[in-house]
Formats: structure tokens, sequence, C-alpha cells
């Protein structure tokens, strides 16, 4: 079975932000050094992409926000984000997921 991506594109002026983040963290919410993060639909968006529609997604955009273990390997392996760049939290249930913000991106 192919994972499938949440991703969701706001567009501000002449800037194109793209956040993509791994389907099944949707929702979640989780605390990490004190400060509570959720990972919102409203922000992620629910419209299912395949790794190669994100990659194609993601070529116009000004800014990249990724949250997600999935997400944040697939950028790395793809020479788009450098490891060094990710945040590296857990989940409650001891899950690693990623976190990285690509400002200037792929334009």
């Amino acid at each position: 079975m192919t994972e499938l991506f949440f991703a969701k594109v706001h567009k501000i002026e002449n800037e194109v932000l793209i956040a993509v983040c791994d389907s099944e963290i949707s929702g979640s919410t989780f605390r990490h050094n004190g400060v509570t993060i959720r990972i919102s639909e409203y922000f992620y968006g629910t419209e299912d992409y395949y790794e190669s529609e994100i990659l194609s997604l993601i070529t116009g955009a000004t800014q990249i926000n990724i949250m997600g273990k999935r997400i944040t390997e697939l950028l790395i392996r793809e020479e788009i984000i450098h490891p060094d760049s990710v945040l590296w939290m857990e989940l409650p249930d001891g899950s690693p997921v990623g976190h990285a913000i690509m400002v200037g991106a792929t334009q």
C-alpha cells in the first residue's frame, strides 16, 4: 500500500507556501520543549498526494513547510532539504516526526 501525504497551497500576494504532512499524523497534537504543536488540517490540508505529485507541487513554491517522518525523508533523499535543517521531535507514541521550513524554496 502506498502511503499518501496531505498538502495545501497557500497563496499570499507573490508568495506560494506549500504545507505538507504525512497523512497519518494529520490532526495530531503533541508537546515539544514545552510548546504544544498541532498538525492542523486547516494548515496542512486533507487532499491526498503521492510522492511524485508532492515533488511536482513544490516546484513552484517560494516556501515549504513540512511535518512528518516520511515527507522529511523524501525531501532529504531528493536533496531538496538538508538533514541539518530538520527539527526531529517525537509523537506521544514515541514515533519520530521531522519538521522543516524552507524559505526561498524552489523558484
